[in-house]
């Protein structure tokens, strides 16, 4: 029985934005380091005492592609267990996935035929192919990254049918008073009423005691 993915463009099946980064990050610099490698290699040769010797950039050129080799290893045994393994249980794999495990399959044989092939004739088939495919991979990456941003906008679309739009319940504001508040009466004054002559004459002159 096949495992049903979950739907939605934040399935764990889909390439983070910092997953993304380090996969292309290490593509990048195996298909750099491999095509700047071959112009040096084979018409910026320089001339030694005894004749042709490689160029000094060559040597850079093979460490930075090594150190890109071993890290897409890693990289590759990590990405059939968390992206490529959900997608075939599901079987939603695509032709451009496949297409990249094949090409990736034919660059790790050849390149390890290129340090333990004998024979030059041998040697010089498996670099012949090794380059040819390595310089491919570029166009189906491009193709696979452009086929499952176009798959994640359709997944996207279908886990939510009303464009993934966030209704905001709004309520209308209280009306505002604009009646003004009544007028105190004069009744209601909070004025005490004046005194009378006969009480401001006592307080003045307060009553004397009585002597006997």
């Amino acid at each position: 029985m096949k495992r049903r993915l979950r739907q939605g463009s934040h399935s764990r099946a889909f390439l983070t934005r910092r997953q993304k980064f380090a996969v292309y990050g290490v593509f990048a610099l195996l298909w750099i380091s491999g095509a700047v490698w071959l112009p040096v290699h084979y018409f910026l040769r320089q001339q030694g005492p005894f004749g042709d010797v490689p160029n000094p950039a060559e040597h850079w050129l093979i460490v930075a592609h090594g150190a890109g080799a071993f890290a897409a290893l890693w990289l590759g045994g990590w990405l059939w267990r968390a992206h490529v393994t959900p997608w075939r249980r599901a079987g939603t794999h695509r032709d451009s996935g496949n297409a990249l495990l094949w090409i990736g399959g034919v660059l790790i044989v050849s390149g390890w035929l290129l340090y333990y092939a004998a024979g030059d004739w041998l040697r010089d088939a498996v670099s012949l192919a090794h380059w040819i495919v390595g310089l491919a991979a570029a166009l189906a990456l491009l193709v696979h990254a452009l086929r499952s941003s176009g798959y994640r906008q359709r997944a996207a679309s279908a886990a939510n049918p009303d464009g993934g739009k966030k209704r905001i319940r709004t309520t209308s504001p209280p009306p505002f008073n604009t009646a003004l508040p009544p007028a105190r009466s004069d009744s209601s004054s909070s004025e005490s009423p004046a005194p009378s002559a006969d009480e401001a004459s006592l307080s003045r002159h307060p009553a004397l005691p009585s002597t006997r």
